[in-house]
């Protein structure tokens, strides 16, 4: 039931979709384990793709990434790295979008 509350909010609002954080190819028997299901922008669902990644909150938010002023985020773990690559984090878009914010936080 509550799977399908996610995936039909999800598609109601068309801004996130209903991503698999184990992906079902890799691991089929957490496909309907609600505890796999989170949401996701498409743009970072679509990039992910079929990829096993760390916990991206985890690391995004521990000591082994560094915000840079041209808003590129750096890597200080094997881990950390690995993500920012598969992820895309440093697109030119986004590297935009986390200035305009540094500059609106300052």
């Amino acid at each position: 039931v509550y799977c399908l509350k996610r995936e039909m909010w999800g598609q109601a609002t068309a801004e996130f979709e209903l991503d698999h954080f184990q992906p079902q190819s890799l691991v089929p028997e957490r496909a309907l384990d609600y505890l796999n299901l989170v949401y996701a922008c498409r743009r970072c669902n679509s990039v992910k793709q079929d990829q096993a990644i760390a916990d991206p909150l985890i690391l995004l938010s521990s000591k082994t990434v560094c915000v840079m002023l041209d808003g590129t985020i750096v890597g200080t773990s094997l881990d950390s790295k690995r993500l920012i690559a598969q992820m895309d984090l440093n697109s030119p878009a986004l590297c935009r979008w986390r200035v305009i914010w540094m500059r609106i936080v300052e």
